[in-house]
Parts: structure tokens; C-alpha cells; sequence
């Protein structure tokens, strides 16, 4: 399935790709770092679903970011919308399937560590997997890698310190976290967060790990980088977090992450 999908995309002026991006929530306005030489409605691509979440446009796009060649996919799907976990993470295989060098995943999160703001950006350096289901649960098939692939390094270190330099260079103040992956898609209660809180977890969210693992395995070097979108509960709040609030600041801060993003295609 995945070789018909990069079939389509190489027919149809996809090159060579040196990093690949999927955008999350309200996270499109990325695109305009984007020097693009073609683009392609997800419903055309043979094998890969149409989101239906809020601030996810559809649309994968291929150009250039400084000296790198690009693969966008602006929107992601979310196991919460009905798709089974592998299906969720097909972004992924397509880019395996194309060989991408170096992927970088993007996530709006609720905040759960006291020290972050809404609007900051968070690296990722591990997760939690708390998700119902595995994207590579099924039977094996060697052809996408290691059956029981090795998560110690998920967030590959080079790709993290490339961030992090970038950041320092272009003065964005760019934090650490570990990133607590759940199902959706209501937000989190009390007790959760305080849970949450309890094993670690510095954000919240329900995407970024179904890729993440799925990268691991076909041997992508993995990178993720989370905009910090409202502040999940803590004591005292009495105030909820809605959808249009979580899209706007995702909006809002997306330049920042434009600019870290666009820096680090710019050196090697």
C-alpha cells in the first residue's frame, strides 16, 4: 500500500525528500515556509484517510525549506476520529516508502508542567505511550522493520541537539519534555492531569506517538516539537480550555515554530 501511495506522489513531481513534517492542530499557516512545487489533496492519495479534525487542512505538500527538500503534511489523522492505530500513523510509511532522511512530528498539547506557558515551545525527549493500541500491532512484516523495535532513543539525540542549536541561534527559547500520548478525544479531568503529573508527563496530547514509534521502526531518525496551547489543569483552575482557545494559540505561536524549523533546513 505504502509503495502505490509514494507511486502516485513520485508520478506526479515528488522528488527526492530529505526531511519529512506533519503539522498539527492549527498549525497550517507553517506552510509558508514552504517553497512549494506541488501539492495533493489527502482524498486523492490512494490509501491515505481525509482528517476531520479541527485545524487540519488536508493537503500534503512537496517543495523546498532553505536547502532542504520537503515533504509537508499539513493535518494528521487521530485515532479518536475511528482509524485504526496503523492507519494513523500511514503519513509515516509514506515517507518510508519515498526514504525520507529525517521526519519531524508537530502537536498542539496541553501544558502540565507549573514551569511552562501557553504559547511556549516544548521538545519532546520521550513519551508515555497511554494510548488503547499500538500502530504496529498485526502480523509481522519484515519488510517495515524490526518487529520489536527499540525505544530507548525514539527521539533520535542528533535530530534533538539540531533543534536546540537552531534554537539558541535564532534566540527561541525552546524547552524539554516528556510527552503523555492518550486517546481522546475529551481532554483530560482532575484526576488525570494530577496522574499525569504524578508519572512524569510534562504535556499532554492525543496524536504524535502513533508516528513516532511507526518512524522508529522504518528506521527514520524521529524529531517532535510541541507548541504548549492552553495550560491542562492545575489546582486552583477553574477555568476550561475550549477548542477555538487551543487553535488560536496554536495559530499564534506557529511563526516561532516556523522559524525553528526553517533554520534547521538551513545548515547541515
Amino acid at each position: 500500500m505504502m509503495h502505490e501511495s509514494a507511486a502516485y506522489l513520485r508520478a506526479r513531481g515528488v522528488g527526492k525528500v530529505d526531511m519529512g513534517i506533519i503539522l498539527g492542530s492549527g498549525l497550517t499557516a507553517m506552510n509558508t515556509i514552504l517553497n512549494e512545487q506541488c501539492s495533493f489533496q489527502y482524498r486523492d492519495i490512494p490509501h491515505l484517510p481525509v482528517s476531520g479534525a479541527p485545524g487540519h487542512e488536508g493537503i500534503l505538500r512537496y517543495g523546498v525549506i532553505g536547502e532542504k527538500s520537503v515533504l509537508m503534511f499539513c493535518g494528521r489523522l487521530h485515532y479518536y476520529e475511528g482509524y485504526p492505530m496503523w492507519h494513523v500513523a500511514y503519513p509515516v510509511r509514506i515517507m518510508q516508502a519515498l526514504e525520507v532522511a529525517r521526519a519531524i512530528v508537530t502537536a498542539a498539547a496541553g501544558g502540565l508542567n507549573m514551569e511552562y506557558h501557553a504559547g511556549d515551545l516544548v521538545l519532546v525527549t520521550d513519551h508515555l505511550n497511554l494510548m488503547p493500541d499500538n500502530p504496529l500491532r498485526g502480523l509481522e512484516d519484515p519488510r517495515l522493520g524490526e518487529r520489536f523495535p527499540d525505544m530507548t532513543t525514539a527521539y533520535n539525540p542528533a535530530w534533538r541537539q539540531r533543534l536546540l542549536d537552531g534554537a539558541q541561534t535564532a534566540g527561541i527559547k525552546l524547552k524539554t519534555g516528556t510527552y503523555a500520548g492518550l486517546q481522546g478525544p475529551s481532554l483530560e479531568t482532575q484526576a488525570e492531569c494530577a496522574f499525569l503529573r504524578s508519572i512524569g508527563a510534562d504535556l499532554v496530547g492525543m496524536s504524535l506517538v502513533p508516528e513516532i514509534i511507526t518512524g522508529v521502526q522504518a528506521g527514520i531518525p524521529m524529531a517532535a516539537v510541541c507548541i504548549v496551547s492552553n495550560m491542562a489543569w492545575h489546582p486552583g483552575d477553574t477555568n476550561p480550555s475550549t477548542v477555538p482557545e487551543i487553535l488560536a494559540t496554536a495559530e499564534a505561536a506557529a511563526p516561532m515554530l516556523a522559524s525553528l524549523i526553517n533554520i534547521s533546513c538551513s545548515t547541515d
